[in-house]
Formats: C-alpha cells, sequence, structure tokens
C-alpha cells in the first residue's frame, strides 16, 4: 500500500512534467536529418524553456519500417511519438499504428494513445505537428527530410 507522501511525490513529479510540456520553448540551432548506416536517420536539438531556461532535448528518428520523436527531460521521454505497427500499454490494450507516449511516475513512457488529427505518411507534417502538441516554437531553420 501507498503511504501519502509516496503519492503526493508522484503527483507533485507528473504535475512537474505537465508544466513542462504546458511551457513556451523554443529551438534556435537549425534542424537537420543526420544519416546513419543502415539507412537511419537521427534529428537532434537542444530545446529551450523559455520561462525557466531549462534545457530540454528533442530527438528524431527515422527508420525502414518506423520513426519517432520525443521531447526528453534529464534524459526521460516526457512525451514521444511513435510510427510502427503495433505496441502495448501497460494494461494490455494494443494499438496500431501511429500512437504518442506520455510520461507518468509510475508507468514512466509506457502509457500511449493513438492521436487524432495527426497528419501520418509525411515525416516533416509529423514533426511539425509533434512541435506543436509540446509547445516548441522553431527560431532556427528547418533542412526537411525529403521523402
Amino acid at each position: 500500500m501507498e503511504t501519502i507522501e509516496e503519492i503526493e511525490s508522484v503527483w507533485k513529479k507528473n504535475q512537474e512534467i505537465e508544466s513542462i510540456v504546458l511551457a513556451d520553448k523554443v529551438i534556435r540551432a537549425t534542424l537537420r536529418w543526420q544519416r546513419r548506416p543502415g539507412g537511419r536517420y537521427y534529428l537532434e536539438a537542444a530545446v529551450l524553456v523559455l520561462e525557466t531556461n531549462q534545457l530540454l532535448r528533442l530527438t528524431g528518428f527515422k527508420g525502414k519500417l518506423n520513426r519517432s520523436f520525443a521531447l526528453l527531460y534529464r534524459n526521460l521521454p516526457i512525451r514521444r511519438y511513435t510510427w510502427h505497427q503495433k505496441d502495448k500499454n501497460p494494461d494490455g490494450q494494443h494499438i496500431y499504428g501511429p500512437h504518442k507516449h506520455v510520461w507518468d511516475e509510475i508507468y514512466g513512457e509506457h502509457l500511449k494513445y493513438v492521436p487524432k488529427g495527426v497528419p501520418t505518411g509525411d515525416i516533416n507534417q509529423e514533426l511539425e505537428s509533434f512541435l506543436k502538441e509540446v509547445n516548441i516554437r522553431r527560431a532556427g531553420a528547418y533542412e526537411p527530410f525529403l521523402l
């Protein structure tokens, strides 16, 4: 059984994560996909939380059959968009196709849901949609992934 202190600690951590996600953020550098061996591509950028000056990290991955974007806080993926065939929630529910991960103190990044209204099929549009959802504005250029 959890104590009141443990429950409060979880609640505070979840509140902290949500406030970071909701805060206005900016990427000042040029976003650029980098090719790696095996036909994979990676994207990485520093993200500044404007109100607190905290530094977060944005990562992107494109493989042959899947792709993802993540917003990391202290190396924890607090929000993630993933496009692959199948995944599963902690309760056993299967998720098919594009889905998003939200961070929670109890489940980590293992809670998933299928987003509505997210453009799929174009990695550049998916990235723009992800940035908008997590309140990140680009101040630098973006070199689109060429399909």
